[in-house]
């Protein structure tokens, strides 16, 4: 799990741009030999980080390529495929709709909005190993809108007041919300 990694996509995608290309994330979904695979909170959060940096794909490597089988790590393998309709959901918004990323003011805590079809999409993510408390102003006003998590049983509990996105991350968290542009 590459945490000393966490600003390659935003440079990546900066150094993209004068191009007009978009970037790819291939992320590690492998133990090197030796070491340990990433856990599934991991992989979930190296994903998020590549959809907040906004990539047009991600490529998971790798899932067979000699040495290793991701067939023979079933969680790992689970949190994966459990990505993909997590992502389909989003896809509208993160291909079509209007990207902004967040400051965080913190080193590990990444987020950023997509406005699309009269809602905002809401991604933040924390790549540290331990919980923080953190602050986002937001881009856009929002009024008496709240933020509805969009997956469940996964984390929620962020609140939205006065334009400011405030809460507690635990460690690897990512939290996904929707907020209805109408509110």
């Amino acid at each position: 799990f590459p945490s000393h990694d966490i600003n390659a996509l935003a440079q990546t995608q900066h150094a993209a741009q004068p191009f007009k290309r978009s970037i790819m994330a291939n992320l590690q979904s492998f133990a090197w030999p030796d070491r340990r695979s990433p856990t599934p909170d991991e992989v979930r959060n190296m994903t998020y980080q590549a959809l907040v940096n906004n990539v047009r794909g991600i490529i998971y490597y790798t899932y067979d390529d000699g040495f290793w089988r991701i067939e023979q790590h079933p969680a790992l393998l689970q949190a994966v495929q459990g990505l993909a309709p997590e992502i389909n959901y989003l896809a509208p918004a993160l291909l079509n709709g209007v990207y902004t990323p967040i400051e965080s003011g913190n080193p590990h805590i990444l987020a950023a909005q997509w406005l699309y079809d009269q809602s905002r999409y809401l991604i933040v993510v924390n790549t540290a190993q331990q919980a923080t408390q953190t602050s986002l102003s937001l881009p856009a006003p929002s009024s008496r809108a709240q933020a509805e998590p969009i997956f469940p049983g996964r984390p929620a509990g962020m609140r939205l007041s006065n334009n400011q996105l405030s809460g507690r991350l635990e460690p690897l968290a990512v939290h996904v919300y929707r907020i209805d542009a109408g509110e």
